[in-house]
C-alpha cells in the first residue's frame, strides 16, 4: 500500500483531476510493441486518442471495444510512439495483475470525481 495521505491532501489532488468515463470504440495494436495499444475513446461530446501499455495483458485486444473505463482527461498530451495521447486510462487489476472489467452503463463523459 502507498503512503497514507490526509483528507486535505486528497482534496487538493481531487481539485486538480478531471476523470470521466468513456467507451472504447477502436483498438489498434502498435507495431514494434507487444504491449502498446492505440485506443479511440468516445467521451460523449468528443473522441480522443489514448495510448496505453496494457496490450500484453489481454488475450484479445478486441475485448476492449465497447467497454467503458474511467480516464484522466486533463493530463497534458504526450507523444507516445509518434501518436499524441490526450488522456490516460484507469484500469483495475487483481492481485495477480489481471485486468478487471468495469461495470457498463455510464453515460459517456460522466465524471468520476
Amino acid at each position: 500500500m502507498k503512503e497514507q495521505i490526509d483528507f486535505n491532501e486528497f482534496l487538493e489532488i481531487e481539485k486538480k483531476l478531471e476523470i470521466r468515463y468513456g467507451t472504447i470504440v477502436e483498438v489498434e495494436k502498435m507495431e514494434k510493441s507487444d504491449k502498446m495499444l492505440k485506443l479511440l475513446v468516445d467521451f460523449g461530446t468528443e473522441k480522443r486518442t489514448v495510448m496505453t501499455n496494457i496490450g500484453n495483458r489481454l488475450d484479445r485486444t478486441s475485448f476492449l471495444v465497447g467497454i467503458q473505463f474511467p480516464f484522466i482527461m486533463n493530463l497534458k498530451p504526450a507523444n507516445i510512439m509518434g501518436v499524441e495521447s490526450s488522456a490516460m486510462i484507469m484500469i483495475c487489476e487483481d492481485e495477480e495483475g489481471k485486468i478487471q472489467w468495469p461495470a457498463i452503463g455510464f453515460k459517456n463523459g460522466s465524471k468520476l470525481l
